[in-house]
């Protein structure tokens, strides 16, 4: 089956099918002279499993696994119904809240509605990725932003101990004293281009793959081969390469200039807050020292 047909009985675009392709998800024949694919029924039934899936809000990670029968289908697709029922659960609490709101007047609403977030806010520290949103609200601006962009894969965890809480709050109180930064223009518009995730595809396709392959490792016990610390260095090389990072090295290098002195102290925090940062980080050194 050629990809045109493919992308009919799919609903997905073409991108994407190369992109599953990529992830090893579908293993398409391919003419070794033209470079032309021929899919199969397999490959489309996988597709359409995957469009499915990603349609429910599934993780590639959990995608992968599905596939590969590797893991219990059941398990996986009971975690994600826990996702969606906490998330159900405090969307139903915020709208129980702005009903009994509505009924008062205005300023019974001012009088109460300090005591309401904090109930709500309590509540949602559970549930994954609290710590993202959280700090796209309390840090909305350039600083934020950066924050984000540098340590956001690892802020999906809930915030579900006294001391997960107390290291949040301490970085957040270092970040929020910090002096105030001139951010110039362009280096804004890096921010919110990659904020936004409008920068090249094809640089965060490499990022993407870059990421799924480390958490792959990372959710072992065993250290990488040196056959997967040789492709990650391959496709280290292959974002440096991409006209794109240029916007990434100088947004780097930005944030050394002015973040550098808590580095240091925010890693201490992330260290209590991710359960993979310390183990990314260590990977990583081994990987860039070998």
């Amino acid at each position: 089956m050629k990809i045109s047909e493919v992308m009919r009985e799919t609903n997905l675009t073409k991108k994407a099918i190369y992109y599953y392709e990529e992830e090893g998800l579908i293993t398409p024949w391919k003419d070794s002279e033209n470079g032309y694919r021929t899919y199969s029924e397999e490959d489309v039934k996988k597709l359409n499993i995957i469009y499915g899936l990603r349609k429910l809000d599934f993780s590639l990670k959990d995608i992968q696994a599905i596939l590969s029968q590797g893991k219990n289908t059941k398990e996986i697709i009971n975690k994600q119904l826990d996702s969606i029922n906490n998330e159900i659960t405090c969307l139903l609490k915020n709208k129980a809240v702005l009903e009994r709101l509505s009924q008062k007047d205005s300023e019974s609403i001012i009088g109460e509605f300090k005591s309401v977030i904090a109930d709500l806010d309590k509540e949602s520290k559970n549930i994954a990725g609290y710590m993202l949103k959280e700090l796209n609200r309390v840090l909305p601006g350039n600083l934020g932003k950066m924050f984000a962009i540098q340590y956001g894969q690892f802020l999906d965890e809930p915030l579900d101990s006294p001391e997960k809480e107390l290291a949040w709050q301490n970085m957040i109180y270092m970040l929020d004293s910090l002096e105030e930064i001139n951010y110039p223009d362009d280096i804004k518009d890096i921010i919110n281009e990659k904020f936004e995730r409008l920068t090249d595809d094809d640089l965060e396709k490499f990022k993407e793959k870059f990421i799924s392959e480390t958490n792959k490792i990372l959710a072992r016990t065993e250290g990488p081969s040196k056959e997967e610390q040789d492709e990650i260095r391959k496709r280290i090389e292959e974002v440096e390469k991409n006209p794109a990072f240029q916007k990434e090295k100088e947004l780097q290098q930005f944030m050394i200039n002015h973040l550098k002195p808590i580095f240091h102290d925010v890693n201490k925090y992330m260290y209590i807050l991710s359960s993979r940062f310390e183990k990314f980080n260590q990977l990583m050194r081994e990987i860039l020292s070998n």
